[in-house]
C-alpha cells in the first residue's frame, strides 16, 4: 500500500482531497434538498426523507469522486466499489454521530461547534479510507 502522504504522492492527494470535499458539499446540499422536499411537499416523514436523501447523496458523491476525484471509468467495479463506498459513508456517519454526542453531552461544546467537528473528523476520515480502500491507486501519470 502506498503512502498518501509521501512527497511523491502528497500533491496528488491534496488535490484529489479538495475535489472530494466539494463534492460533499454538493452531496450534503441534495440530500437537504430532498430530505425538505420530500418531506415539506409530499409530506413524507422526514426519517424516511432523510434516509432516501442519504442514498441519493451517497450515489452522487460516489459516481462523482469514481469519475472526477479520482479518474476511474464509470463501468469499472461500480456495485463493488460502491459497497465499500457505502460502508465507509456509514461508518463515518455513525463516529460523527458518537463524537456529536460526546463534545455536546460531555465537553458542553454547543451542538452546532460539535457538528461541525464531527463533521470534519467524519469528512477526514472518509477521504483516507475510500482512497485506500475504495478507490484503490491505480498505475496512472500524475495529472
Amino acid at each position: 500500500m502506498k503512502n498518501i502522504l509521501s512527497p511523491r504522492n502528497r500533491k496528488r492527494t491534496a488535490k484529489e482531497a479538495v475535489k472530494y470535499t466539494l463534492i460533499g458539499f454538493i452531496g450534503g446540499a441534495l440530500n437537504l434538498a430532498i430530505l425538505y422536499s420530500l418531506t415539506e411537499f409530499l409530506g413524507i416523514y422526514y426519517i424516511i426523507s432523510a434516509v432516501i436523501g442519504f442514498i441519493a447523496a451517497g450515489i452522487n458523491n460516489f459516481t462523482l469522486n469514481k469519475v472526477w476525484t479520482f479518474k476511474e471509468r464509470l463501468k469499472d467495479k461500480y456495485f463493488k466499489e460502491y459497497f465499500y463506498f457505502l460502508s465507509i459513508s456509514i461508518f463515518s456517519y455513525a463516529l460523527g454521530i458518537l463524537i456529536l454526542y460526546l463534545l455536546t453531552e460531555f465537553a458542553g461544546i454547543f451542538y452546532i461547534f460539535s457538528q461541525a467537528i464531527a463533521m470534519i473528523a467524519g469528512g477526514s476520515l472518509n477521504f483516507v479510507f475510500n482512497k485506500i480502500y475504495t478507490f484503490r491507486a491505480r498505475k496512472k501519470k500524475e495529472s
